[in-house]
């Protein structure tokens, strides 16, 4: 295992030792959050087996696992069987938060007055290649365009209906708007819906062609300290992962945060610590080298 750039391995275990014992006597942390897309799911949009054996592995020993991501619940379902998260999952990049059954326990849409903003933005953005708009049971998108469909069909987004003037004839309150970028586009489409919005509400990249807008104060980490003081469990002694620009709360202001090696700049910048890709075991690595104490290996 490397863990790059920022922290050998054993710095880091002296770091993580000074955030202070775990109340379990088999892990040194009592909870895992991690990002989906570029961190646990590899490139083929699945976890990889060592990442779950050693996620079980953690559960085993009395840890608890949740997920954080930009996705609806619907594009997380299928997965979560699978993955066997015991905390609420985090969605929408922090503006939705479920159960794992689907039962809403927290919501915040975009304002009304960033909405208009948002859509014309990205209207008139040439970057932009389409607008889709998520609903908490509804989801739109701008235009017909099947190349577009299948594109986004393998993020698990089926639009339910088609606005082709989504700027002036969408008169809905959603969750989260998500733009898709052409190629190398991404950084210009999230600066000028940045501009459009100011501070009623955050664009952010997502992705290497996404970049999505929520309400403003909106981010992972807020809606990971809720689930987490709820439960009773202290969010500085949890771990997290992460890899893009929705993560950067996540990574620095919890618990040590760990940026896979595919992270963009601002993510890898944000972390304490930056480990090996997600085509990598590194999850798993990280886990058993420093979450897991020796008694908890010992656990078959």
């Amino acid at each position: 295992m490397r863990i790059a750039r920022l922290v050998t391995l054993a710095m880091t275990l002296a770091l993580l030792t000074a955030c202070g014992p775990s109340t379990s006597k088999l892990v040194r942390f009592d909870a895992i959050y991690m990002d989906m897309d570029g961190t646990l799911l590899d490139p083929d949009a699945q976890p990889r087996e060592s990442s779950l054996e050693a996620i079980r592995q953690f559960q085993a020993c009395g840890g608890k696992v949740g997920l954080a991501t930009g996705r609806t619940y619907v594009q997380v379902k299928e997965l979560l069987p699978k993955i066997g998260p015991d905390l609420p999952v985090v969605l929408y990049n922090g503006a939705l938060t479920a159960t794992i059954d689907g039962t809403v326990v927290y919501v915040e849409h975009v304002p009304k007055e960033a909405v208009h903003a948002a859509l014309l933005a990205g209207t008139e953005s040439p970057a932009v290649r389409g607008i889709i708009v998520h609903e908490e049971v509804k989801t739109y998108i701008d235009r017909e365009d099947a190349k577009l469909r299948e594109l986004i069909s393998h993020a698990y987004i089926f639009p339910d209906e088609v606005i082709t003037n989504i700027a002036n004839e969408y008169k809905g309150l959603p969750v989260k708007i998500l733009y898709v970028t052409h190629n190398g586009k991404t950084d210009e489409a999230a600066l000028a819906i940045a501009k459009a919005v100011g501070d009623r509400a955050r664009a952010i990249i997502t992705s290497p062609f996404t970049v999505e807008v929520v309400a403003t104060g909106v981010h992972k980490a807020a809606a990971i300290r809720r689930v987490l003081e709820k439960r009773e469990l202290d969010p500085r002694n949890a771990i997290y992962f992460g890899d893009s620009g929705n993560d950067i709360e996540m990574l620095s202001t919890l618990g040590p945060g760990f940026a896979m090696g595919n992270c963009r700049p601002s993510a890898c910048d944000a972390a304490m610590a930056r480990i090996d890709p997600n085509n990598t075991d590194a999850i798993a690595e990280v886990i058993r080298k420093v979450v897991l104490r020796p008694a908890c290996l010992e656990i078959q």
